[in-house]
Parts: C-alpha cells; sequence; structure tokens
C-alpha cells in the first residue's frame, strides 16, 4: 500500500467561477476551446509594433482556465519577421516578470491592405487564476520604421477589464492608457467532468458504485494545497445532497462515490442524479455531470473492467506515462496507475485484483464493505500514535497527554529493569519483567506489535547468550 501510495504522489508531481459545465467529453483532449475573454468591436486606431516598441493589452479573467490561444487584429506593413506574443503577470496596471507561455508567429504572412483577427495558439499549458489581471504582451523584434506589425485598436476603449499598454525599450518599463486592442481569448475550463458509470452489487449485493473521471488544474491551489481541502465530490438529487466525498487527487484522475445498500434503497437506479465536483472555498464554483441511461451499468463487473482500462489508457496519453502495461500474459495497471485508480476508486484491488500488477489485497471471496471513511483513510496519513494516546486517554476518561506520558515511562522502566537486572546477573528476571510490562502495553495499543517483537527478540538473544556462558 504504502509503495502504491508513494507512486501515486510521483505521478501527481507529472500532472489545478461562477460556472457550471455539463460536459459529455471523454478525456481533456477532447475539450473544444471556450472563449473567455472578448473586446472585438471597435476599431479606429493602429499601433506600430517593431524593434524595442512592444505593446500589450491587460485583461481580467471571468475564471479560471487554461489559455490555448489568443486572437488579435493585425496587418503588416513590409517584413516585420517574427512576432512574439506571450502572456505575463500584472502589478499596477502594467506587465511584470518574465512570460508565463509565448509562442511565434510569421510576421512576413499577416494581411497588408485589411486587418483581420490572427490566432496565436499556445503549446504549453499555462492556467490562468480566477478574477486575476494578466496582460498580452506582442513584439516584433526584428521588425523596423520600415517593417512592422500594425495591432488594431480602439481610440476611447470601452473593455472595462484592463488596458492598452506599450513600451519603447523592450519590455523594461510601461505606459497605459485608455486606449484597447482588439482581442479574443480562449482556454480550456481548470473544472471538467468526462465519464462517468454506476455499478451495483459492487462489494455486497445491493450497494452502489459511482465512478467518473475528471480533470481540476484549478489554480493557484492546483498541486500546491491538499486536494480533500479545497475540493469535494457530492450526489444530488435536485439541490439535495445524498453523498458526499472529499477529492482526493489533483489533475486528470479517477474518482468514485460509494452507497452501501440501505444509502442506495432510498434512491431510484436508472435517474438522472448529478454528480458535482464542488469547491470548499466558494459555493459558486462546481462543475456538474448529469447521468444519462446509458451510464447505468448494474452489475457487470467486466464493463467496470473495461471502463477501468479505457479510462488509464486516456490519462496515460495525457501525461505521457505508462499505466497500463502487459504483464504475465495479461494487461493490468501498473504500480504507479493501480496507485491512481486504489486513491480515486477505494477496494478496487480487493474486489478487481486482476486488473492490479501488485496484488495487494487479494480479495478472498466474502462481502466486503467501503464507506467514506475508507477514502479518508487513503487520503489522510495512517499509523497516528498522537491519535492513538488520545482514544486510549478517552477510554479512561483521562486528559489527553496522560497515556502518552504513561507509555514513554514504561519504555523508561523497562529499560531501566532489563539494565538492572543484568547488571546484577538476574538476566531471566530482567526478560521477564520488561517484555511483560511492554506486552501490557501492546494489549492497550501503546506500544506498536512490531516494536514489542523486536524488542522480545534482542531480550531473547541477551538470556540465549547468558546460558550459553553460564553452560560454558
Amino acid at each position: 500500500m504504502r509503495g502504491m501510495i508513494i507512486a501515486s504522489l510521483i505521478i501527481g508531481m507529472l500532472l489545478m467561477l461562477p460556472v457550471s459545465f455539463a460536459s459529455a467529453s471523454s478525456s481533456p483532449q477532447d475539450v473544444i476551446p471556450t472563449l473567455y475573454e472578448n473586446y472585438s468591436s471597435g476599431d479606429d486606431a493602429a499601433h506600430n509594433i517593431y524593434g524595442v516598441n512592444w505593446f500589450g493589452q491587460t485583461f481580467n479573467t471571468s475564471c479560471a482556465y487554461s489559455i490555448t490561444q489568443i486572437c488579435l487584429k493585425m496587418s503588416r506593413t513590409a517584413s516585420p519577421g517574427v512576432v512574439t506574443v506571450s502572456i505575463r503577470e500584472v502589478s499596477s496596471d502594467v506587465p511584470v516578470g518574465g512570460d508565463l507561455v509565448s509562442t511565434t508567429l510569421n510576421g512576413n504572412s499577416f494581411p497588408t491592405a485589411t486587418s483581420s483577427f490572427i490566432a496565436a495558439a499556445f503549446d504549453s499549458e499555462c492556467y490562468l487564476e480566477a478574477k486575476k489581471t494578466y496582460a498580452i504582451v506582442v513584439a516584433a523584434p526584428y521588425g523596423d520604421s520600415s517593417n512592422y506589425v500594425k495591432m488594431r485598436a480602439v481610440i476611447d476603449g470601452t473593455y472595462p477589464d484592463g488596458m492598452y499598454v506599450s513600451s519603447d525599450d523592450g519590455g523594461y518599463s510601461w505606459t497605459n492608457s485608455t486606449c484597447d486592442f482588439l482581442f479574443k481569448i480562449y482556454g480550456i475550463p481548470a473544472l471538467d467532468m468526462y465519464s462517468a458509470k454506476v455499478f451495483r452489487s459492487f462489494s455486497q449485493s445491493g450497494d452502489w458504485l459511482f465512478v467518473f473521471t475528471y480533470g481540476n488544474f484549478y489554480s493557484p491551489y492546483y498541486g500546491v494545497d491538499p486536494p480533500q481541502s479545497r475540493f469535494s465530490f457530492q450526489l444530488l438529487d435536485g439541490s439535495v445532497v445524498e453523498s458526499q466525498v472529499p477529492m482526493s487527487q489533483w489533475g486528470y484522475a479517477p474518482g468514485s462515490i460509494y452507497l452501501s445498500k440501505s444509502e442506495a434503497d432510498t434512491l431510484g437506479w436508472g435517474q438522472s442524479y448529478v454528480i458535482r465536483m464542488q469547491s470548499r472555498f466558494d459555493s459558486t464554483i462546481y462543475v456538474d455531470y448529469t447521468l444519462s441511461s446509458s451510464d447505468w451499468i448494474g452489475e457487470d463487473m467486466g464493463a467496470l473492467d473495461s471502463w477501468v482500462e479505457t479510462q488509464a489508457k486516456r490519462i496515460q496519453e495525457y501525461y505521457d506515462v505508462t499505466l497500463w502495461e502487459y504483464y504475465q500474459r495479461t494487461w493490468v495497471l501498473n504500480d504507479a496507475g493501480g496507485a491512481i485508480f486504489l486513491i480515486g476508486i477505494p477496494g478496487l484491488d480487493q474486489i478487481r485484483p486482476d486488473l492490479f500488477k501488485a496484488k495487494i489485497l487479494a480479495f478472498q471471496g466474502t462481502d466486503q464493505t467501503f464507506n467514506n471513511s475508507y477514502q479518508e483513510s487513503l487520503i489522510n496519513s495512517s499509523g497516528n500514535w498522537t491519535q492513538k494516546f488520545d482514544n486510549v486517554d478517552d477510554s479512561f476518561g483521562a486528559p489527553h497527554g496522560l497515556s502518552a506520558a504513561v507509555f514513554w515511562i514504561i519504555i523508561a522502566f523497562a529499560c531501566m529493569g532489563l539494565v538492572t537486572a543484568s547488571s546484577r546477573g538476574d538476566w531471566v528476571s530482567g526478560f521477564v519483567v520488561s517484555v511483560l510490562v511492554l506486552f501490557i502495553a501492546t494489549l492497550l495499543g501503546m506500544f506498536p506489535i512490531a516494536a514489542m517483537a523486536v524488542f522480545a527478540c534482542f531480550c531473547a538473544v541477551l538470556l540465549l547468550r547468558k546460558i550459553w556462558m553460564t553452560v560454558g
């Protein structure tokens, strides 16, 4: 289990709006870019871009998204050469810092007689935060006063969320005015739901398992904050939340919601329920997936295997990593893929062990019951000894911290007993006293069984050594 979780962390490193999306797409690659920011009417002025004379336009994002393309209304005079278009952050209404993302265009191919919107597409992902100001920066560094790009603009622009900026020293310093360039900005959403299926009798007769894949790249939290602290998955019947679990992974990943038979019996099979990815920091930020009739599969676990295979291949294609591989005459999830799907769908390795290369917990053929607390345990660290000490205190009605203090006193007395007895030559008494005290601590849950075993073996070795020397 620990190895699979470590593998998932490695993949997570490779791998963040008042608006709601309803998506039928199957992966991020299938999403059609959306027009997010737009100021495209007017056109009564032009600015010449060449050499160190750079120009740009600031804008404010309506939501969080990955910018994929900017369209700018431009033309040319003669041969301006290479044109660079980039995005930068803004401070005090002007661009600052380096390019967040950039691309180049062939300015010599721009129209000359009339201006038109020319697309500048970005090959690299660049996720923009919601409600934050950025700047479009345009330069033609090899142009001159006879070979330049003409950027179309509106002199008295009315774009409410930004303004024209210019630099006459190659972007070192900037000034701004009330003019606005004409632009269109396209991107893909930072939140989306791609595929969902519902299975019945997953671990016990009559239970329901909702599985789905999603994308969550919501800046500035993506890859920085624990995902469960920022987003949850909800099962909605209208406006009623029937179930809720924390989101366990950032990026493009699988997720699930499990309902026991008693929970599922209150709902109707085949209904148009909604699976929602809901932010915990703003109720207006979410994305919905409405279940259709084809999403309700039933008890066919073979269909679950096929779904896992399909989604694993899509995820590995997106990240350009291997998650699904051929192993011992069959195709399975490797360690990295297994970790991603086990965290997203707790218990999957117990119910469908043949999907996994590493058979960590082989299913024994008996009914298993899973709930949201199991999903929480995969997300939060295990082995929290502070909590175990608190549990002991609670069982005896003692203040927190008392059992921890007693624990260390026990360790001290055990060690003292062993040393004192052995110094007097009474190894048997030292062995019995120490092991007995630690055995009691182990029964109380205050001392790890493994540590108890190691300590007992150590004492046994010393005892055997003493007996050997005595006999000798």
